[in-house]
C-alpha cells in the first residue's frame, strides 16, 4: 500500500485561458467550418489536463495527465539547490512538459514554481500555487 505523501498538488489549466485559446481557433470557422470541431477538440483536451504534484518518501512523482497515465519520478538525488522562482508564458516556451537546452518544466500557468539545480542532469521546473510549501519538502529528502 502506497504511504500518504507529505506534499500532494493538483493543478489544471485556467478555465479563462482555455476558453481564450479555443474561442480564437473558433474564430476560423467563418472561413473553415470545421475549426469548429477543432476548438471543441482544443477545449477538451485542454480541459482534461492535470498536473499533479507529490513529495513523500525522499521522492518527487510528477503526473501531466492525459500525456502521464502513471507518476513519473524525477531523479532529486543529484540536486544541488531548491529555489522559488517566477516565471511567464515564454520563459519556458508556453505551458505544458517544455524542454529548453539545460531545463524541463511542467507547467499550466505562469507565476510561480520551484526550481530545481542539478548536477548530472536537466533542472527541473515545477509550477505550483504553494511553493514555499514544495521547497520546504523537497530540502527536507535532499
Amino acid at each position: 500500500m502506497e504511504e500518504k505523501p507529505e506534499f500532494k498538488e493538483v493543478q489544471r489549466i485556467p478555465l479563462k485561458l482555455n476558453l481564450a485559446i479555443s474561442l480564437l481557433v473558433g474564430a476560423f470557422s467563418i472561413i473553415y467550418w470545421p475549426s469548429i470541431l477543432y476548438a471543441t477538440a482544443i477545449f477538451s483536451l485542454l480541459y482534461l489536463i492535470k498536473m499533479e504534484t507529490r513529495v513523500g518518501n525522499g521522492k518527487l512523482k510528477i503526473k501531466f495527465f492525459p500525456f502521464h497515465l502513471n507518476f513519473t519520478e524525477a531523479k532529486i538525488s543529484d540536486t544541488e539547490q531548491v529555489e522559488k522562482t517566477e516565471f511567464g508564458y515564454l520563459t519556458y516556451g508556453g505551458i505544458g512538459i517544455r524542454w529548453t537546452l539545460n531545463t524541463k518544466a511542467y507547467l499550466t500557468k505562469p507565476g510561480k514554481g520551484i526550481k530545481l539545480t542539478r548536477e548530472q542532469s536537466k533542472n527541473l521546473v515545477i509550477g505550483s500555487e504553494r511553493p514555499g510549501e514544495l521547497k520546504n519538502e523537497l530540502e527536507s529528502i535532499i
